[in-house]
C-alpha cells in the first residue's frame, strides 16, 4: 500500500517535496545539489527517536535560531497549547542542531523553534538534541522543507524564505523548483521593502497583501498607521486603501490649514508695550475668536467614518471607470481590426453593437451621462 503524501496547503506544489523531483531538475541537479537523500535520512533518524535520554541535553539559551528560518513570529495560541502539553506530558522527541559557527559554546537549531519556545514557557531549562555536521545549504533546504509542509506560512514568511534561497539560486530557478511564476517570487520579495508596520499587518491578516504593495511607499507613519488600523478592522478593503489614504491626506491638510487660521496672532513688541488693546465699541458683544480652541488639533485623528464612506464610493467609481475604459479600448481595437481585415460587421456583431448603443442612450435619457 502506497503511503499518501501529506497535504500541503501553501502555494507550492506537493511534488516539490517529493524526493524523485528534488533529485531531478532541468540542469540535472537537485534543488540544492545532491542533498535531499542525506537530509531525508537525517530527518527520519531524528523522528524515529522517542526517548532522548541518551543524547546531550543542551541549555535552551544555547539553542540559537536557524539563520535561514523564514518565520519571524509564532502563533501565540498554538504556542500556549503546546506549552501546556509539554507541562503535562513532558518534552517528546529530540531536536536537530549543529554547532553554531559563530559561537563555539552554542548550537543552531535546524528546525523545532516552536517546540523550543514552548518548552521554555513550560519551565524547562534543557532539551535533548541530536548534533550533526550540517552545511549552510542543508540548513537552508531543511528550513524550507519544514515550513512548506505547514499551512500557516504567511506571505512575509515566504518572502524571507525566498530571500534565503536567493543566496544560492536565481529567481528563475526558485520559481522553476517551486512551480510558481517568477512574478510571484518578485512580488513576495517586494514585501521586504515595506516598513515593519506594513509587514506586521500582512502577517496578522494576509488578505491585506494587496494594500501592502501600496502602503509600502507611504512615508508618513501617521497616515500609514491609520490606514493599517482601518484595514485590520475591515473598515476598508485593499481595493479601497488608495482612495482612503488620499482622502485622509486631504482631511489632515485641511485640518492643519484650519488650525493655522484659528491660531492666535502674537503681539509685536510695540503692541506689548502699549498694554492690552481695548475693543472697538461694536466688538464689545463679540467673543474673542483668538482664544477659541481648535476643534481638532493637528496630530489628532480626523473623523474617520465620512472618509471611509467617501473612499468606498470613490473606489467603486474608479473600478467602474477602469472597466469602461477597457470597453472603450476594446471598441477602438475592434474598429482597427475591421479596417485591417477590410470587412463590415456581421449581422450578429451589428445586433450586439445596437444593444451597446441602446444601453448608452438609456443611460443618457436617465441623466446618468452628463452633457458637456
Amino acid at each position: 500500500m502506497v503511503k499518501p503524501k501529506k497535504k500541503i496547503n501553501s502555494i507550492f506544489a506537493s511534488d516539490f517535496l517529493n524526493e524523485d523531483m528534488a533529485a531531478t531538475a532541468v540542469d540535472g541537479n537537485a534543488l540544492y545539489g545532491d542533498l535531499p537523500p542525506r537530509l531525508q535520512e537525517m530527518k527520519e533518524q531524528v523522528e524515529a527517536i522517542t526517548d532522548g535520554n541518551d543524547l546531550p541535553h543542551i541549555a535552551i539559551e544555547l539553542l540559537h535560531d536557524n539563520p535561514y528560518q523564514p518565520r519571524r513570529r509564532m502563533n501565540e495560541q498554538r504556542l500556549t497549547t503546546l506549552s501546556l502539553e509539554i507541562s503535562q506530558y513532558g518534552f517528546r522527541g529530540v531536536l536537530l542542531a549543529r554547532r553554531d559557527p559563530n559561537d563555539a559554546q552554542a548550537y543552531q537549531l535546524v528546525y523545532g523553534h516552536r517546540r523550543r519556545e514552548a518548552a521554555k514557557q513550560a519551565g524547562l531549562q534543557k532539551l535533548p538534541v541530536m548534533i550533526q555536521e550540517i552545511t549552510d545549504q542543508e540548513m537552508m533546504f531543511l528550513a524550507a522543507n519544514e515550513n512548506l509542509m505547514r499551512d500557516d506560512l504567511s506571505p512575509i514568511d515566504e518572502a524571507y524564505m525566498f530571500r534565503s534561497m536567493g543566496e544560492v539560486l536565481t529567481q528563475e530557478q526558485i520559481a522553476e523548483r517551486l512551480q510558481v511564476s517568477r512574478g510571484y517570487i518578485r512580488n513576495r520579495l517586494e514585501l521586504l521593502k515595506a516598513p515593519e508596520d506594513v509587514q506586521d499587518m500582512v502577517e496578522e491578516k494576509p488578505t491585506t497583501i494587496r494594500a501592502a504593495y501600496f502602503l509600502k511607499n507611504i512615508e508618513d507613519s501617521v497616515i500609514r498607521t491609520d490606514a493599517i488600523n482601518a484595514l485590520l478592522a475591515e473598515d476598508i478593503t485593499g481595493s479601497e486603501v488608495e482612495a482612503y489614504v488620499e482622502n485622509l491626506q486631504q482631511a489632515l491638510a485641511e485640518q492643519a490649514k484650519q488650525a493655522t487660521l484659528q491660531a492666535p496672532i502674537p503681539l509685536n513688541k510695540e503692541q506689548e508695550s502699549e498694554g492690552p488693546r481695548l475693543p472697538w465699541p461694536f466688538e464689545k458683544d463679540e467673543p474673542d475668536q483668538t482664544v477659541q480652541p481648535v476643534s481638532q488639533p493637528v496630530g489628532q485623528p480626523v473623523i474617520i467614518q465620512p472618509i471611509v464612506e467617501k473612499s468606498k464610493t470613490e473606489s467603486i467609481a474608479r473600478r467602474e471607470q477602469s472597466k469602461l475604459e477597457t470597453i472603450v479600448k476594446h471598441f477602438e481595437n475592434y474598429e482597427k481590426r475591421l479596417q485591417a481585415q477590410q470587412r463590415v460587421p456581421s449581422a450578429g456583431e451589428q445586433r450586439a453593437l445596437q444593444k451597446v448603443l441602446a444601453a448608452i442612450e438609456h443611460l443618457r435619457q436617465n441623466m446618468i451621462i452628463e452633457e458637456h
